[in-house]
């Protein structure tokens, strides 16, 4: 074997790799977006009693009500993808659906410390007077 019939060494591929990092980052965004949208379906029994929803409500609300929302949204956003850049229309889309998780975590937990904060609070200074008596 000679030298000449060596193979050559290829340089490194940046658009390659690069195509294979924003497919891996979109296909994470799609599996994430999966999962948040079978959450509602996990949580249709708390969801049922907190709202005090009829099965056929919560039928309508988990299939049609999203459906009709998902394909209003579709079109407008199928222009705007036509118009302008995706990329910044996928990282637009992707934060506002991040505030708005963040939003409803953090609504969750300070409803949650409004009601049980004080109690808890207070259970806990009595268990302490309690248990260290001066």
């Amino acid at each position: 074997m000679t030298i000449e019939s060596a193979a050559p060494i290829r340089p490194f591929d940046r658009k390659r790799y690069y195509s294979a990092y924003v497919i891996s980052i979109l296909v994470l965004v799609n599996a994430l977006a999966y999962l948040d949208r079978q959450v509602m379906l996990i949580l249709v029994e708390p969801i049922q009693g907190d709202l005090g929803l009829s099965d056929t409500q919560m039928g309508i609300i988990i299939g049609p009500a999203f459906m009709a929302f998902f394909l209003a949204a579709a079109m407008p956003m199928g222009a705007l993808a036509d118009r302008h850049a995706r990329n910044r229309l996928l990282a637009a889309g992707i934060t506002i659906w991040s505030v708005a998780t963040l939003w409803a975590g953090v609504r969750t937990v300070s409803a949650n410390s409004r009601s049980h904060g004080p109690v808890s609070v207070s259970a806990k200074l009595a268990s302490c007077r309690r248990s260290f008596r001066w």
